[in-house]
């Protein structure tokens, strides 16, 4: 059952990380047509190392780790399990509309949220309000959801809360740390969030099924099944004793 749980959140971290890494290959070939210089050059791959490379790296570490421990609790061979996948586990996005459309509200509260507390925390904390939004979405439609929330508010904290203000580019290898670590835990938080409320989804279904099934007793055993037949007995005392002899 876990790993039948957990299938669509692996797959989903797999393709997420796949995602991370093509964008890091993309910010390296633009580097390279755009940069004048070596350093800026290096630059640009330091940056695109710290945003995409490494959160792909960990998502893609913590899809293999959640996938051997639900094979460990299976008692079964990950790659066997691997093959058992079904289709609905090869579309891990493909989610009810209501959570996409959760997914943007969240991201739109957090936002809201953040603009009421930016005069006490101006762009110290850029983060601050949509690790919640980005678990909410998890929690209510799944792992498809928290993506789309999380590269929401992730564009939301770049374009406006940090350095350089209003532009998508990241000049700075700090920030490229930073973004880079709040994508990377809003994906394992949404991931894992999405995988509890499955599980506890499974959970609740299994309990169903087995308050709808009849209640069984046990039939009471018969004389005959209980003792067999005389002719079939082995008796080693018989059933009438004779009387002793009388003492002379």
């Amino acid at each position: 059952m876990a790993h039948f749980v957990t299938d669509r959140i692996v797959v989903g971290l797999q393709r997420t990380a796949a995602i991370l890494a093509i964008l890091a290959v993309l910010v390296v070939v633009g580097g390279i047509g755009w940069t004048a210089s070596a350093d800026a050059l290096l630059t640009t791959v330091l940056i695109a190392a710290l945003a995409f490379g490494l959160p792909a790296v960990a998502l893609y570490a913590l899809a293999y780790w959640l996938d051997v421990q639900a094979a460990t609790l299976e008692g079964q061979r990950r790659e066997e399990l691997a093959r058992m996948r079904d289709d609905t586990a090869r579309h891990p996005f493909r989610e009810p509309t209501f959570g996409y459309v959760f997914a943007v509200v969240a991201a739109m509260v957090a936002w809201g949220l953040r603009m009421v507390i930016d005069p006490y925390l101006p762009g110290s904390v850029p983060f601050i309000t949509y690790f919640i939004a980005v678990a909410a979405s998890g929690w209510i439609g799944g792992y498809g959801p928290a993506v789309l929330t999380t590269a929401l508010c992730a564009c939301i904290a770049r374009y406006f809360y940090m350095t350089p203000a209003f532009s998508f580019m990241l000049l700075d290898p700090a920030e490229a740390v930073r973004l880079g670590s709040f994508v990377f835990v809003c994906l394992c938080m949404g991931g894992l969030t999405a995988a509890l409320h499955a599980a506890l989804r499974r959970v609740q279904m299994l309990e169903d099924q087995l308050r709808t099934l009849p209640s069984g007793k046990p039939r009471p055993a018969t004389a005959s099944a209980a003792s067999p037949p005389r002719s079939q007995s082995f008796d080693l005392v018989p059933d009438t004793v004779p009387p002793p002899a009388p003492l002379d």
